[in-house]
């Protein structure tokens, strides 16, 4: 397909989501769903600006507008920092595949490429004290096959007791 007009792009969109991502990249219903959300959010925020599908061009998918969508989806929707990161992310994946089956498109994988990601909070995560370990590793059942083998596994596996 050549041509970077709305009709092309827009035929990559359902091309990307009907039959490129569920044959290549993913059999996960979930991960598909991310890649229409955050195509259908994208589109979304696009017709906000009066752009249409059919009047799709390559500088919508320009860095300052998945610039400005991505603020878009944190000031507007509320997305965390995390989920614009997931949505980015997305976008790139079908501008890679765009930039790979329409040469006169190729630029827009760089384009995608050089939004930075959102800087999201490092979560700390609590580990369990070692009293709750002794806890749960208490809990098998001695008296059977199992109880034993889990037991022995521990038992062999200092790190598993600390």
């Amino acid at each position: 397909m050549a041509g970077g007009g709305g009709a092309a792009i827009a035929r990559h969109v359902h091309d990307f989501l009907c039959y490129y991502a569920p044959a290549h990249l993913t059999s996960s219903e979930h991960t598909l769903r991310g890649y229409r959300t955050a195509l259908s959010l994208y589109m979304e925020w696009l017709e906000g600006l009066g752009v249409t599908p059919p009047a799709l061009a390559a500088d919508d998918f320009s860095q300052p507008r998945i610039e400005a969508w991505l603020a878009w989806l944190a000031d507007e929707r509320g997305c965390s920092p995390q989920t614009c990161n997931v949505r980015l992310s997305s976008l790139r994946v079908f501008l890679t595949y765009v930039s790979r089956h329409d040469v006169s498109l190729a630029h827009l994988e760089g384009e995608a490429a050089r939004v930075p990601k959102r800087k999201a909070p490092r979560r700390h995560v609590e580990g369990l004290t070692r009293d709750a370990v002794r806890a749960l590793l208490a809990q098998p059942d001695q008296s059977t096959r199992a109880g034993r083998t889990w037991r022995s596994w521990c038992s062999s596996t200092p790190r598993a007791l600390a």
